[in-house]
């Protein structure tokens, strides 16, 4: 019943990651990446892997400003709220993205 859209979004929703930088976007409206890293407890890098596979799938846009600053913001906000309401992550994909969380934190301590 998915068109292509939802199907690749739907793969990339069942991260935990990916879902809760989705949700802070909802939240907060466009930000700086720094912000989200630091605001949900991950390195730049491993934002940055999650929003290479958001953007993949058009979830995410990275706009620039004159100054070359790059600002975060849902592609399609209203059909990306509505998947994240009946997609779940399994409990591999919650447990590999509470991992990487974990690594992360020792990295930076």
């Amino acid at each position: 019943e998915y068109d292509d859209w939802e199907r690749g979004a739907v793969a990339v929703l069942r991260r935990e990651t990916a879902r809760d930088v989705l949700l802070y976007l909802i939240e907060e409206g466009p930000s700086a990446p720094t912000p989200v890293a630091d605001d949900l407890g991950i390195a730049r890098s491993t934002l940055e892997w999650h929003l290479d596979h958001l953007i993949e799938q058009n979830l995410v846009e990275k706009r620039r400003d004159k100054r070359r600053r790059v600002t975060l913001a849902l592609a399609r906000p209203d059909d990306t709220a509505e998947l994240l309401r009946l997609v779940e992550p399994s409990v591999p994909e919650r447990l590999v993205d509470r991992f990487t969380r974990l690594v992360d934190s020792l990295v930076t301590e």
